[in-house]
């Protein structure tokens, strides 16, 4: 099974690359259908994760894996936190569709906003790359390696023994 997906706007999956230099083959190959591909790939473990909110409070997000369960503080405009989540507005208690981890400046051109998106359900890691970071030697492995670096620091790091 390859690690990396390589998959379209629109949602369709273009490749599969084992390694940084299969990334960069790839996005030559397809690079007239888009200029702008997700990078995804799988998580090492399983999670779960939901938005506790109560009045007056601030709002947390609790992961699970099999194994462990830890909350934290859900990064919103209001309240720092390690990263944020998109899910239902509504409710208490509400099952988060993607976690939101910043890992470059929000104005950086070869990604969507320096964001890193992952989704419990899927379970799955992903960011979205511009064309031209395959121009600019050595900028797709620095991406991908900060990519990996914050996901580890940030979330998977709260897992350790789920590794």
């Amino acid at each position: 099974m390859s690690k990396y997906e390589i998959i379209s706007m629109n949602g369709t999956v273009m490749r599969f690359a084992e390694n940084v230099d299969g990334i960069m083959r790839c996005i030559e190959e397809v690079k007239d259908f888009s200029e702008r591909f997700f990078i995804s790939w799988q998580l090492p473990f399983a999670i779960s994760a939901e938005v506790t909110r109560c009045s007056g409070q601030l709002e947390s997000i609790i992961v699970r894996t099999s194994n462990d369960e830890v909350e934290v503080a859900r990064k919103t405009v209001d309240q720092g936190g390690p990263f944020g989540a998109q899910c239902q507005p509504i409710g208490d208690r509400v099952p988060v569709k993607v976690l939101i981890i910043d890992f470059r400046p929000i104005d950086d051109e070869l990604t969507d906003r320096g964001t890193l998106w992952v989704s419990p359900r899927e379970n799955r890691a992903f960011f979205i790359i511009d064309i031209k970071a395959v121009q600019q030697e050595g900028a797709v492995a620095e991406i991908v390696a900060e990519a990996e670096t914050v996901l580890q620091q940030k979330l998977l790091s709260l897992f350790e023994t789920d590794i």
